[in-house]
């Protein structure tokens, strides 16, 4: 499970990539398929690191010790509404949490902001999709959510 969560945020920070190229080209040449290839890019994002999101939290409800970080943040006998909030308990977690928030944003952003200029939007997305990708960047070199451990602890560490 830890793999698949990893790929998908892995994936989620390529299309972060994307969007700041497109947006960074429409920025100094606007042209109309630059928006929609970025708009493409930022919904790609939004539902990589949701579905990375949602790989977290069935790891954490099912007590998967095999990911470090459930392994550090619950344990077999937290009640069901801390080992989701366990989702953003530690760094990683957090990280994540916030690369989530900002893409969430970005999705919405796209509907609210559908009739502005085009420089208008390129702008907002560029500067959205420099936020996210940064998040992802950490979750994904730093300190990831989905590192694996090399053996699978009985219990984990609960709570901090």
């Amino acid at each position: 499970m830890g793999k698949i969560g990893f790929l998908l945020q892995l994936f989620g920070l390529f299309a972060g990539f994307a969007a700041i190229f497109f947006y960074g080209s429409n920025l100094l040449n606007p042209k109309e398929s630059n928006e929609k290839y970025g708009k493409l890019s930022i919904i790609t994002q939004f539902v990589l690191i949701t579905l990375s999101s949602i790989v977290l939290m069935i790891a954490l409800v099912q007590s998967d010790f095999s990911i470090e970080y459930v392994a550090q943040y619950t344990d077999r006998s937290l009640p069901m509404i801390y080992k989701l909030s366990a989702y953003w308990a530690g760094q990683a977690g957090s990280l994540l949490f916030w690369g989530w928030l900002v893409s969430v944003f970005a999705f919405i952003e796209i509907f609210r902001i559908k009739n502005y200029s085009l420089e208008h939007k390129s702008g907002v997305f560029f500067i959205i999709a420099l936020t996210s990708t940064f998040f992802l960047m950490l979750t994904n070199f730093v300190t990831n959510p989905f590192k694996t451990l090399d053996f699978i602890v009985s219990d984990g560490n609960g709570m901090n």
